[in-house]
């Protein structure tokens, strides 16, 4: 079988679209760990109803600003925020997670 390579452009889009679908499922889990639905969520972080389910279906990617507001509705702690940005830390929504106490 022989082998595909990816360009470099394909594997930016792949992080690209990863990165995504890893945002709209930290922010689906902590919806439903804060008992908030998308249109609460929207509400509260001040972006309009429609503009935040085109970000949860993954048809537009979130601002920075968006983010952070909906993070802080959310409750999102340090951890999840830095999987928000890419960070290669689990987040408490993640598989994988362990937390570590001091």
């Amino acid at each position: 079988m022989p082998r595909t390579y990816l360009t470099e452009i394909q594997r930016q889009e792949a992080a690209e679209k990863d990165l995504r679908e890893r945002i709209i499922r930290i922010f689906s889990a902590a919806m439903i760990a804060v008992d908030k639905d998308r249109a609460q969520t929207a509400k509260e972080s001040r972006i309009s109803y429609q503009a935040f389910n085109a970000r949860m279906r993954g048809d537009v990617d979130f601002s920075a600003p968006q983010m952070a507001r909906i993070a802080d509705v959310l409750k999102l702690d340090v951890l999840s925020r830095a999987a928000l940005t890419g960070g290669k830390e689990k987040c408490r929504f993640e598989p994988g997670y362990v937390e570590v106490t001091r």
